[in-house]
């Protein structure tokens, strides 16, 4: 991409100097600021026999709504909980898997200016009852089970008494707010029922539709449409609170960069209570006009026959979902040349999809909850090295990438912090010390995240400040070596730690996952991360694991992992043995 082509993505990349400067510019798609109901009116205008939805559940029925079905619901939705008390500025909770109704919910409740709180359905209870209570979440829109999870179990020790308590009565102690329980349970299940109904609202009143309508009209664009809790495991998350335009004015520059369009058809595998569902997939095809397919809950097979089934254009996925789908038999992978475009953020991933997919685009985003999604990526039809990188920022975003302790730029092909501006959160959910300490006088956000920056203002992510580990004099990035480490075909998941070193000061140890039919030993990770890294960044032990303990937003858990390796450490009585 030369310099003309990234100006009209409105790019400017801060490096001590100044290039294609029109950072805050929007493309002439953006238009007036919207909210999410008009571009639900929008799409439903202009293709309203459209499928708009196609689901899968887990135990394989399949439902799907048209443009049109999906404004009407989200209509019906939002008289729903009108009637039941929901108020602009509330916050209504959403637990529950990948379903029509998560979508019609969140949809319904910005219609009248609520706002939704996505719920990790991995969370344990204290974790629930933080996010809800933090929140100050009024309503809750919960799920009953799912593969032997027992939502209402865990409700149970959250909010004692939820299921006896008259409808809008509930109070409990710990979580002094909540009000209202919508429970949707499996069991009343029929292919045939709308999310309106699933919700609990056999019919909704005439009048409060119109209620509705007059309240949706009050509505505006900078109106929060939800808080998005940032996955935290050194300390209790956050909750970025984001606006309705955000999202829309997110979702038009990522679908522009990677030229997505109405005739498009998107597999989805991520959660939709995570940024790269209710983001990356719902938003996309909402602002597109393209259809979204999407199961309840990933399952490698599931996803790749639904992929198959609709012959899905664009393939969104997590790197461990994407490696789950393609070490499936290669008969099962053969044919998928519909694909045009598949997320992989690294040179092993982008090289197994073109093994399998030889014409496929890939595409490596970077971004944050903090600023509604991707906020960098490189145009998918530009060359592969660009495309193993994280690209140029979208229009109306700027990035620079300076020295943490000193805040001045660092020249390029240098790593240093990340701090962006471009749309972004209005702050950290009752964390004013949070969101100053994020966000600096001059509207800086400060991502965390070492990123290198070229000449050319291409971005490549390092990885993050707090995984940096000090190895003798040098600084050592955690996900370097662990991004060594997972090229090895055997490697399924990796987490890298530091450890105290009598001599060096601190060494890492290496935690692996391998593959089920492979037999690597120790010694071959050794030797192969000796090939690809700097003899001090080898880790000086690694310890083969069944499984890697997980955080409940299914990342790695990195300080049980350190914890684990800390004490193993102080258990060694020779200090070789612990890397020196």
């Amino acid at each position: 991409m030369d310099s003309a082509e990234r100006s009209d993505y409105g790019v400017r990349i801060m490096m001590g100097r100044t290039s294609a400067d029109t950072a805050g510019q929007c493309s002439s798609a953006v238009g007036a600021e919207r909210t999410l109901w008009s571009v639900v009116n929008e799409r439903a205008d202009e293709f309203p026999d459209k499928s708009a939805l196609v689901f899968r559940d887990d135990d394989e029925h399949e439902r799907s709504l048209t443009f049109s079905e999906l404004r009407d619901q989200v209509r019906a939705a939002s008289a729903y909980f009108a009637t039941l008390g929901l108020r602009r500025g509330d916050r209504l909770a959403l637990w529950m898997t990948n379903r029509p109704e998560w979508v019609v919910a969140y949809l319904g409740a910005a219609r009248i200016g609520a706002c939704v709180v996505p719920i990790n359905t991995w969370l344990t209870a204290p974790e629930v009852a933080y996010v809800l209570g933090q929140s100050q979440s009024r309503f809750l829109v919960v799920l009953d089970r799912l593969r032997g999870r027992d939502f209402l179990e865990i409700l149970t020790e959250v909010a004692p008494g939820w299921d006896s308590a008259p409808p809008g009565q509930l109070f409990t102690r710990d979580l002094p707010d909540l009000r209202h329980v919508i429970v949707i349970r499996r069991e009343a299940e029929r292919p045939e029922d709308d999310p309106v109904s699933r919700l609990g609202a056999e019919a909704v009143d005439h009048s409060m539709l119109e209620v509705s309508d007059r309240m949706s009209d009050a509505v505006r664009p900078s109106d929060l449409a939800m808080i998005g809790y940032t996955s935290g495991s050194t300390a209790f998350p956050k909750g970025a609170m984001l606006d309705q335009h955000g999202f829309v004015l997110n979702a038009l520059h990522h679908t522009e960069r990677f030229h997505m369009s109405a005739d498009d058809s998107w597999m989805s595998a991520m959660p939709m209570f995570h940024n790269g569902g209710y983001t990356w997939g719902l938003m996309s095809c909402l602002v597109t006009g393209a259809t979204l397919h999407f199961t309840e809950a990933f399952a490698p097979d599931r996803s790749l026959r639904m992929l198959r089934d609709y012959r899905c254009t664009i393939w969104f996925a997590s790197p461990t979902m994407a490696r789950d789908v393609l070490s499936l038999p290669a008969s099962e992978l053969e044919g998928l040349d519909f694909v045009r475009l598949v997320s992989a953020p690294d040179p092993g991933l982008i090289a197994a999809y073109r093994e399998r997919i030889p014409n496929v685009a890939t595409m490596n985003p970077y971004g944050m909850t903090e600023m509604f999604g991707p906020i960098s990526i490189a145009d998918p039809a530009g060359p592969v090295e660009d495309r193993a990188t994280n690209g140029w920022p979208l229009a109306g975003v700027r990035i620079r990438v300076v020295d943490p302790e000193t805040n001045i730029d660092v020249p390029a092909g240098e790593v240093g912090e990340a701090i962006a501006q471009g749309p972004m959160m209005q702050g950290y959910w009752n964390q004013p010390e949070a969101t100053s300490a994020a966000v600096d006088k001059d509207g800086w956000f400060h991502t965390g995240d070492l990123l290198r920056i070229e000449d050319s203002g291409r971005l490549t992510y390092v990885g993050r400040r707090k995984n940096m580990l000090r190895v003798g004099s040098e600084n050592v990035g955690a996900e370097e070596i662990e991004y060594r480490i997972l090229q090895h075909p055997g490697v399924v998941t990796v987490c890298a730690v530091g450890v105290k070193d009598w001599r060096r000061g601190e060494v890492a140890w290496a935690y692996v996952q391998l593959r089920g039919d492979v037999d690597v030993t120790v010694e071959e990770l050794d030797s192969w991360c000796r090939k690809g890294l700097a003899s001090f960044k080898v880790p000086r032990r690694f310890v083969i694991m069944p499984t890697l303990p997980q955080t409940g937003s299914a990342k790695v858990d990195r300080v049980a992992l350190k914890a684990l390796a800390d004490e193993a450490a102080s258990e060694m009585t020779d200090f070789t043995d612990a890397g020196s």
